[in-house]
């Protein structure tokens, strides 16, 4: 393993998938400690980011969910509203029930009628 380190590149029959991390793991044994100490650093700081890119992608994608389903539930909330009104029920009392701003429900009244 010590000498397949030295190699300047993978020779074509061993650059595979089974075969290059061993020639990988063979350069890191042929450094110096000072370069070790270089590679192992960065290596932490390449996974670190890594890492963080993971989390911080999933920790996005729960928001945007958590997000759609806040948007979900205004939107059938002003569904609900505009067909009591359309119904005849007192837009106060609609607010009430339904949570959405009488304001809201006038908007709506009119986008509809557009």
């Amino acid at each position: 393993i010590r000498n397949m380190g030295s190699l300047k590149e993978i020779p074509a029959r061993l650059d595979n998938d089974a075969y290059r991390p061993l020639f990988e793991m063979a350069r890191f044994l042929n450094l110096s400690k000072k370069d070790s100490a270089m590679y192992t650093s960065e290596f932490k700081k390449q996974e670190t980011v890594r890492l963080e890119k993971v989390f911080y992608g999933k920790e996005r994608e729960a928001m945007g969910k958590l997000e759609g389903k806040k948007e979900g539930k205004k939107e059938k909330a002003e569904e609900i509203a505009l067909g009591f009104y359309e119904s005849g029920i007192e837009i106060a009392t609609i607010a009430n029930i339904t949570g959405v701003p009488a304001k809201r429900i006038i908007q709506l009244s009119i986008e509809k009628g557009d």
